[in-house]
């Protein structure tokens, strides 16, 4: 693991000890991805988390690739990746973006 993806998660796992959000991460699977992140705690307290590590790392993307569970209970796993913009055109999740993005824009009046 780069130094990069280290200084990510010490952020995060100093933001989550701010508001007793669990924390795990894995490795991720595509070129893109930075990490995987699994938050676990209160539905509030898990869901800012995101916001702030943007705004710490205003360099990054986040996809949400799950959510789940009750409000004291929540459950989030997300992949930090790098911006969208720089990501290659010739990764299939990309070209499903771009795709998605185009028709969503195509359809708008």
């Amino acid at each position: 693991m780069d130094t990069h993806a280290i200084n990510i998660q010490q952020v995060i796992i100093e933001l989550a000890e701010q508001v007793e959000v669990k924390v795990r991460f894995v490795q991720g699977r595509r070129d893109t991805d930075i990490l995987l992140v699994y938050l676990q705690g209160t539905r509030p307290d898990v869901l800012i988390l995101p916001v702030e590590l943007l705004e710490s790392f205003p360099e990054l993307d986040l996809e949400i690739i799950k959510s789940h569970g009750p409000a004291n209970d929540y459950t989030l796993r997300l992949a930090v990746t790098i911006k969208r913009d720089e990501q290659p055109t010739q990764i299939p999740e990309r070209r499903l973006k771009l795709k998605a993005f185009i028709d969503g824009e195509m359809a708008q009046p």
